[in-house]
């Protein structure tokens, strides 16, 4: 077991052997406030033993005892394993100037200026920041002195300042308290940060004690707010800072830029060690229109990141020009997911709607979902015909999104295609559709969402005679098969027929007949899917069934079927009695994602089956948007391994700013397991999610059992974004030259950075 995963164990114990002895003494706040820190949950309770001083706790028989948990919120400096208690949330793009809000977070904080102000009782009012900015505690004040600059008070201006002053506080609250101070207005804020980029953004005789480079790049982030980058040199300097982080935020500086040329240094990046810089780099001479911003954009998508030729891309789109858009519709074909995705968006941003349009039969359903978010705004020609056929996407997200587009359209033109969309077999799209149109049309309200198909289509068809009526359009035949789970139109094929004989015998009382008639039905449906009508049939007939074989066989029958009535089969299957057949329910709504799933998966995470909750959770992380992830983060806490896992990986799945700390740390620190399945599995997990911050945990599990190295060998190249193993001098000749292959190329990256750090510190 590698060297720091043995400490790592050896620290659990030596905690193990002390928590009985904390908890004598009194020590609450170790097994309450701190493990409900490291879950992002709110402090319920006020800690039962403070961290600031004696001297500064309220007495208990004073007033201001019951606000001592607000105040163990404000003096809590790190967490139960030590880290700072103020943490970074993870940008949901590359590009960090298109973040908005905070990036520094401190959740139980966060939760305390939520609260509102006013006569409420203590504890559940917000506090009162003012009185506490003269706490004898640094970190008190300074904490109410965030608190108080998010808020719009300039008052604790000048504790902020004190805050990124003290070389001893954690370096997050210092970065938080950079980023509050930039958050204020007024000529003395921008004089402050530039004191203190003064100070702290440059190296100095003692680097290892006053230099940050991390606090370097959010000054001069900060000052960005303020300040356009041709008027303060600090800017050019940061360019050709060795931290790469502060060369980063002085591109994105540089990329908002008004006024003067871009500077030479900036260019240079375009070359950089750091992919980041690189792609910035990018980014910022396309946003700045440089004179050979095409030139370098172009010669960018050789690059060996998949991230600098992502931004490459996306800037020939911003670019423009007749060899841009030449460019950019050639990558459709035989490119990368992320590249194609990326191409399309490009291309509609150059108004090039035949070839964007011309990617809507793409085999990836995110390079589809990009051509419906492209729909010309005009409604003419092509984009009509596109948008109907793209109602018909397989994919749930795609069919939305086409429904979301057509809020540019004008009514006449949008209202026919809603009113088809308002008859989908998917809910979500029946939904989005209704919702779009009845705030444009008012009659459109009185559609029943969730009626039998049969008397939906007797409203749509209403609907659509009204629609047609008001606004003087002429006969079309709607295609009305679009409420598919109703009784088609058309006259029922002989594949129909058989399909619906074979339901027939569903409702014998003989249970033999049943199996054989599930286990024929599922036959049928390898040969052609089952047709609307017998869908619907289906979900009546099911739903009542108690034997586990007749289920097993059904959910095989419509495993690729997204429609509503096997949906609602599978929510019934959710409850059923057999943990298999809640196990595939779970399989079914994985396969067929949708956040509506949530109501049915979170009530599932309390199952008493292992497999079942694994199958729930990794529906859940497949949804693609979760409100509350608080069930999840609370399956982070559970004893097993294995669910810990899927949980993790569903966290950094879903995006959630408060849950992909958590979930990329419980990933880490599951690599670390004494079961080499697990460590197999967290391989797998870390190349399906291609997190870069992965990229080492893989390469020091190439040193594991084969069958986690060769799991490693096969996530690298994902989260990479290329096969460092296949090099130009000919394949591989096996995993050892594979291997050995990875770990060069990683040490040469190992040592640009050491390097990078050893010229900061001299």
């Amino acid at each position: 077991m590698p060297l720091f995963c043995k400490r790592l164990t050896a620290g659990a114990l030596l905690l193990a052997c002390l928590l009985p002895g904390l908890g004598i003494a009194g020590c609450g706040w170790l097994t309450d406030g701190a493990l409900r820190e490291l879950t992002w949950a709110p402090s319920a309770q006020p800690a039962t033993a403070d961290q600031s001083p004696e001297s500064t706790r309220p007495h208990p028989s004073s007033p201001d005892a019951e606000s001592s948990g607000d105040r163990a919120v404000l003096s809590r400096r790190t967490d139960m394993a030590g880290r700072s208690v103020w943490i970074r949330a993870i940008p949901s793009s590359q590009d960090a100037s298109a973040e908005a809000g905070c990036r520094w977070r401190y959740p139980a904080l966060e939760e305390l200026i939520a609260r509102p102000p006013g006569q409420l009782s203590v504890g559940t009012r917000r506090p009162d920041w003012h009185r506490y900015l003269a706490d004898a505690d640094p970190v008190v004040a300074g904490n109410a002195a965030i608190a108080l600059a998010r808020s719009g008070d300039g008052r604790g201006v000048e504790r902020l300042a004190d805050v990124v002053r003290t070389t001893n506080a954690t370096l997050p609250m210092r970065c938080a308290a950079v980023e509050a101070l930039a958050g204020l207005p007024g000529p003395s804020v921008i004089a402050l940060l530039g004191q203190l980029l003064d100070q702290y953004g440059r190296l100095t005789p003692e680097p290892a004690t006053t230099y940050q480079a991390d606090l370097h790049a959010e000054l001069i982030r900060g000052l960005a707010r303020h300040v356009d980058p041709a008027d303060d040199r600090r800017f050019v300097a940061a360019l050709q800072s060795r931290s790469a982080n502060v060369r980063l935020e002085a591109l994105r500086a540089w990329a908002d830029g008004r006024r003067g040329e871009l500077p030479g240094e900036a260019a240079d990046l375009r070359g950089d060690t750091d992919r980041d810089v690189r792609a910035a780099a990018i980014r910022t001479l396309a946003r700045r229109r440089h004179p050979e911003a095409q030139k370098y954009a172009i010669a960018a998508l050789q690059d060996c990141e998949l991230t600098v030729r992502t931004a490459a891309v996306a800037s020939l789109g911003e670019l423009g020009g007749s060899q841009s858009q030449a460019t950019l519709a050639r990558l459709l074909k035989d490119q990368p997911e992320a590249i194609r995705a990326t191409a399309v968006s490009a291309l509609a941003q150059l108004g090039a709607e035949q070839e964007v349009l011309g990617a809507g039969g793409d085999r990836s359903w995110r390079v589809r979902l990009n051509v419906a978010q492209a729909l010309a705004p005009d409604a003419q020609g092509r984009a009509a015909v596109a948008a109907r056929q793209l109602l018909q996407d397989p994919s749930a997200a795609v069919q939305r999104q086409v429904v979301l587009a057509l809020a540019k359209w004008p009514l006449p033109q949008a209202g026919p295609i809603l009113l088809e969309a308002m008859g989908s077999r998917s809910l979500l799209t029946r939904e989005t559709a209704a919702g779009q149109l009845a705030a444009r049309w008012p009659p459109a309200a009185e559609f029943p969402l969730e009626a039998p198909p049969e008397r939906r289509l007797g409203a749509l068809e209403e609907l659509q005679e009204r629609f047609r009526e008001q606004f003087g359009l002429g006969q079309r035949a709607a295609p009305t098969e679009a409420v598919a789970d109703g009784p088609p139109a058309a006259t029922p094929t002989p594949q129909t027929v058989d399909q619906i004989a074979t339901l027939d015998r569903l409702a014998s009382s003989d249970v033999s007949e049943r199996r054989e008639a599930a286990g024929q039905l599922a036959q049928l449906a390898r040969q052609r899917s089952l047709d609307p009508l017998a869908t619907a049939r289906l979900a009546e007939l099911i739903v009542a069934e108690p034997d586990e074989l007749v289920w097993q066989s059904v959910l095989t029958a419509v495993a690729d079927d997204a429609s509503e009535p096997c949906t609602r089969l599978a929510y019934a299957a959710i409850s059923h009695p057999s943990a298999e057949v809640r196990r595939r329910a779970c399989e079914h709504l994985a396969a067929h994602p949708s956040p509506g799933h949530a109501k049915v998966l979170v009530p599932t995470l309390e199952d008493r089956n292992e497999a079942v909750v694994r199958a729930a959770v990794r529906a859940l992380g497949a949804a693609g948007r979760l409100d509350d992830t608080q069930p999840l983060r609370r399956v982070l806490r559970s004893t097993n391994e294995y669910l810990r896992l899927e949980a993790a990986v569903a966290l950094v799945r879903l995006g959630d700013p408060a849950g992909y700390p958590l979930g990329a740390a419980a990933l880490e620190q599951l690599a670390c397991s004494a079961d080499p399945k697990v460590r197999c599995q967290v391989a797998v997990a870390m190349g399906e999610t291609a997190q870069p911050a992965f990229v080492p945990i893989l390469i020091r599990l190439l040193d594991d059992r084969p069958a986690v190295c060769r799991a490693a060998l096969e996530g690298l190249p994902k989260t990479v974004g290329h096969d460092v193993s296949a090099s130009e001098d000919g394949p591989p000749a096996g995993t050892s030259q594979r291997v050995r292959r990875w770990k060069q190329w990683f040490d040469r990256r190992q040592d640009l950075a050491t390097g990078s750090a050893a010229a900061e510190s001299t």
